[in-house]
C-alpha cells in the first residue's frame, strides 16, 4: 500500500513573517504551473508591515499557492531523494530593509501530474466559459502513476495542494521542521 500526504504550512501564526504584496507576482504562475512565466533570478520580497518576526522552516505565501522552504528543508529535500530537476526552484530573499533582515528561501514548486485516481475520487464540477471546472474533494491517488517523483502537484483539477509521499514524510519528520505539516490523504488501499 502506498500513503500519501498534503505537505503544508500553518499560515495564520502571528509571530511568523509574513511577505509583501510583492510575492503576489508569481502567484498566478505557482497556482497554474506556468514555470515558463517565473525566472530563476532571486525575488527580493520586502515583509508585511504587519509582520511577525519568525522565520520558520517552510512557508506557504499566495494563498497556499507559493511553497517557500528555509535552506534545511531544501537540504531534507535532497537528503531524503527529491531531485533538483524535479522542481522548479527560484531564490527568495525575505527582506525589511530598516532592520537589515534578508532571509534566503527556495520557491520550490513540484510538477503537477496526472496521478488522481478518478474512480475513487470525488469532485465538484463547476462550468465557466463553456469549460467544466473540477476541483477534487476527496482526493485519491493512482500510485502507478506517481512514479519515481516523491513530491507533486496534481493536474486537470483547480486544487494546488503539494502532495508528498510516506517516505518524504518520514524524512522531513525525522529533520524537525518548524511549520512543516502533514494531512494523510484517503486510505488509498484498493
Amino acid at each position: 500500500m502506498s500513503a500519501f500526504y498534503i505537505l503544508f504550512a500553518e499560515t495564520c501564526v502571528e509571530d511568523y513573517v509574513a511577505q509583501g504584496p510583492e510575492i503576489e507576482t508569481i502567484r498566478a504562475a505557482c497556482a497554474t504551473d506556468a514555470w515558463q512565466f517565473l525566472s530563476r533570478e532571486p525575488l527580493h520580497v520586502p515583509l508585511a508591515e504587519d509582520s511577525g518576526t519568525l522565520f520558520p522552516d517552510f512557508l506557504m505565501a499566495g494563498n497556499g499557492t507559493i511553497p517557500l522552504a528555509s535552506p534545511r528543508m531544501t537540504a531534507a529535500l535532497t537528503a531524503a531523494g527529491v531531485k533538483d530537476y524535479d522542481l522548479w526552484r527560484q531564490p527568495v530573499y525575505l527582506e525589511d530593509a530598516e532592520l537589515g533582515i534578508s532571509e534566503r528561501y527556495e520557491l520550490i514548486l513540484p510538477p503537477a501530474i496526472q496521478a488522481l485516481d478518478t474512480a475513487r475520487s470525488t469532485y465538484q464540477e463547476r462550468t465557466y466559459d463553456h469549460h467544466v471546472i473540477r476541483t477534487a474533494t476527496d482526493i485519491v491517488i493512482d500510485p502507478a502513476a506517481v512514479g519515481r517523483l516523491q513530491y507533486f502537484r496534481l493536474r486537470d483539477v483547480t486544487n494546488t495542494e503539494l502532495i508528498i509521499t510516506e517516505h518524504l514524510k518520514e524524512a522531513l519528520t525525522a529533520a524537525r521542521l518548524e511549520n512543516v505539516h502533514f494531512s494523510a490523504l484517503k486510505d488509498q488501499e484498493v
